[in-house]
């Protein structure tokens, strides 16, 4: 049993970013998303990875994943994302860090968005991509343990080695090797991991420090002669490099002052070379003469106070070992300078390596191959029996840059057979670095995850058979919905957990999503047949007879009739929902209701016109009296009336009136004026000498306005003015 490498925090922040989104995404296949996507455009939208995944009581829900690979993440990082998660609308946030966050950014987390912003820092990941057994790569686990094994040699070829002398200027053995790294560094781009010492040699030079003083003779500004005494430390490097006076130089008036407080010095090294150089006594005799010709005086009026004796690095060479490479370096610790010493892997080595490689990842020969070389890249694409591969190694390291190995598909599905011989093969969906299979076998479902890279597999998790749940999927529509007699037509497996069973009868099909793992119904889509839909609505209108359908993708729309109405009515597809959309009664029917509705008023009168707009419109017309009345459109009730009196009938009323109140038996019209925008009538009626005016309502009938006149003499003929203009 092959055991899995477990995760570190120290792997985990050694990881690009772009191995970090693939881990996410790994992990997120894991922990059940839904159409998980990498976003294109990670720096522009705010966020790197959009999922969906189904919540228990709030349903499907979107989330969007923030990545950041290392460091802390501030909390005005958590105030960046928020506003992303509001302008793409989504339900939560995930912001995740191979790092931690700081404490204002848990805090706002925690307290204003808690439950909408969930944050993982390193540990989290570590922990949940152990728990999933997610392995790191190879490349990443060599990695570690090439520092781990660096470190440890880099104590072992360094000694400390005593000086007798100390040193007049530091050597840090650390500073050393780091400038030569970052030399190989930029200028080979070789990764600090793989570079190692395995030797240090320092040179050194012996120098002398010498404390000296002089009495001279100098003229002031008064041009008097005065005695100055001079003291200072002059330190003698060669015959060439003399400085007389260190205070002047601060650097190294600091050096010597330094120097001077130690007897002897200690170094890191593998070994030292002490450079032969000038004599103590040499040194003085230098240091002397020099003095003399600088200040004008004799050597015999400078005084030597003290001597000391110091040691100057002047080169340190370096050996180093560049993974499968070695190199050499030789710094001058004066000038800085380094100058390195390292030539390229030959290419039957890197071929050698990568077959290795390829050995190692498939446990399969190399058959055919190509290479190319590309800067400081060796780049080799070729297959073996069941895999494609491809790598690219460091041309100087020996170190595998980027290594693309992936299973055939004809290797993948005869893997999947001989594991399940008797199963199967629903479906196969290939990511990048693995496959999902799903596999009916022996009444169950097998989903069984596949390594691309090595070929391992292992079982992901086991569903119910189809069978199982159609049976489940089968009581749920018949139980529910109007739909009978359902018999098993196919199914498919989606995010290799949810089976779709698709099922046909008579009366209509369905497709019901079903979760495998336990028979629980997650979504259904139910669709009645045509006939089906005819027998629901024959049952509801029984004395109704149907006389058009029509459908579309929702609904079926039916045209009814009884024997006084007709009606439009829609039932949706899954035969659960019935809406009228309209019923209105038959136009001989809507007539015969008018003429009822006019008999109870008193009103004889015969129908001109019905029309059905918003409600029905009868316009009718009798000897005494015409109008229109408004009928409600579905059960002919009455809604509105408008019912004038004839002209002719306004007149005989007005005459009765007459008779009644003056006596009159043979009036005469003369003049009638009917305004129908007003509602009145103007009338004017003779008899013998004698007028009379009035304005009478055309819908009761009544006088609303009279006036009688005996048309004689002066007065009345200026009256019948005002009259006739009142009445006109």
């Amino acid at each position: 049993m092959v055991v899995m490498m477990p995760w570190t925090l120290e792997m985990l922040r050694e990881i690009d970013r772009e191995y970090f989104a693939e881990l996410i995404m790994d992990l997120l296949r894991n922990l059940e998303f839904r159409d998980s996507e990498r976003i294109k455009t990670p720096a522009e939208t705010g966020a790197d990875i959009i999922a969906l995944r189904e919540d228990p009581l709030s349903g499907l829900e979107k989330y969007m994943f923030k990545i950041k690979a290392g460091g802390l993440v501030s909390s005005n990082e958590i105030t960046a994302f928020i506003q992303t998660l509001d302008r793409y609308k989504s339900d939560r946030g995930i912001f995740i860090t191979s790092g931690d966050f700081t404490k204002d950014a848990k805090l706002l987390a925690q307290r204003e968005h808690r439950g909408r912003i969930i944050l993982w820092n390193g540990k989290k990941v570590v922990d949940l991509l152990n728990e999933y057994q997610i392995e790191p790569k190879k490349e990443l686990i060599e990695m570690i343990e090439s520092r781990r094994e660096a470190e440890k040699k880099k104590k072992e070829v360094l000694n400390v080695v005593r000086l007798e002398s100390p040193l007049l200027f530091d050597f840090n053995h650390e500073k050393v090797i780091e400038s030569v790294v970052s030399k190989l560094s930029q200028e080979y781009k070789i990764k600090r991991i793989f570079v190692s010492p395995e030797y240090l040699e320092v040179f050194l030079s012996p120098a002398y420090i010498i404390s000296w003083s002089s009495k001279v003779q100098r003229e002031n500004e008064a041009g008097e002669v005065e005695t100055l005494e001079l003291r200072d430390k002059a330190v003698i490097f060669s015959e060439e490099k003399i400085i007389t006076k260190a205070s002047e130089d601060e650097k190294l008036k600091l050096a010597v002052s330094k120097a001077l407080l130690n007897d002897s010095s200690l170094i890191k090294c593998t070994e030292k070379t002490l450079e032969v150089g000038i004599s103590p006594s040499k040194a003085t005799l230098l240091a002397k003469s020099k003095l003399s010709k600088e200040l004008g005086v004799s050597q015999s009026h400078i005084e030597i106070s003290d001597k000391k004796k110091v040691y100057v690095p002047t080169k340190a060479i370096i050996k180093l070992k560049i993974y499968r490479n070695r190199g050499e370096a030789e710094v001058n610790l004066e000038t800085s300078e380094i100058k390195i010493n390292i030539k390229p892997l030959s290419e039957e080595k890197l071929i050698e390596y990568l077959k290795d490689e390829c050995r190692n990842s498939t446990k399969e020969e190399l058959r055919e191959y190509k290479t190319k070389a590309n800067e400081n890249r060796f780049i080799l694409r070729g297959e073996t029996d069941r895999f494609e591969f491809g790598a690219a190694i460091d041309m100087y390291t020996g170190a595998i840059l980027a290594k693309d190995v992936r299973m055939k598909r004809d290797a993948l599905l005869n893997l999947i057979k001989s594991v399940y011989p008797r199963g199967k093969i629903i479906n196969v969906e290939e990511g990048k670095r693995e496959a999902v299979a799903d596999i009916l076998v022996e009444g169950k479902i097998a989903v069984l995850k596949v390594n691309l890279e090595n070929g391992e597999h292992s079982l992901l998790r086991e569903l119910h058979s189809p069978d199982e749940a159609f049976k489940i999927a089968k009581s749920i529509i018949e139980e529910n919905f109007p739909i009978k007699g359902m018999e098993f037509e196919s199914f498919s497996i989606t995010e290799h957990r949810i089976i779709e069973i698709l099922m046909s009868g008579v009366e209509g099909k369905a497709r019901v999503k079903v979760d495998g793992t336990n028979l629980d119904v997650i979504d259904y889509f139910v669709e009645i047949s045509p006939k089906k839909a005819e027998e629901i609505i024959s049952s509801k209108y029984k004395e109704w007879s149907i006389k058009e359908r029509t459908e579309d993708a929702d609904s079926y729309t039916f045209s009814i009739e009884s024997e006084s109405q007709s009606a439009k009515v829609k039932l949706s597809k899954d035969g659960k929902f019935l809406e009228e959309l309209d019923v209105v009664l038959k136009g001989d029917v809507a007539r015969q209701k008018a003429i009822e509705h006019l008999e109870k008023m008193g009103v004889e009168a015969k129908i001109e016109e019905a029309a059905l707009k918003e409600n029905w419109e009868i316009v009718f017309i009798g000897d005494e009296r015409f109008g229109k009345i408004t009928l409600d459109r579905k059960d002919g009730s009455l809604i509105e009336e408008e019912i004038n009196y004839t002209e002719r009938a306004l007149e005989k009323l007005y005459y009765e009136h007459l008779k009644l109140k003056y006596g009159e038996e043979n009036p005469i019209t003369e003049r009638m004026t009917h305004y129908r925008d007003k509602g009145y009538l103007t009338i004017k009626v003779s008899s013998g000498n004698t007028l009379y005016y009035a304005k009478i309502d055309v819908k009761t009938g009544r006088v609303i306005e009279e006036d009688k006149l005996i048309d004689r003499g002066l007065m009345a003929r200026i009256k019948k003015m005002q009259l006739e203009s009142k009445y006109k």
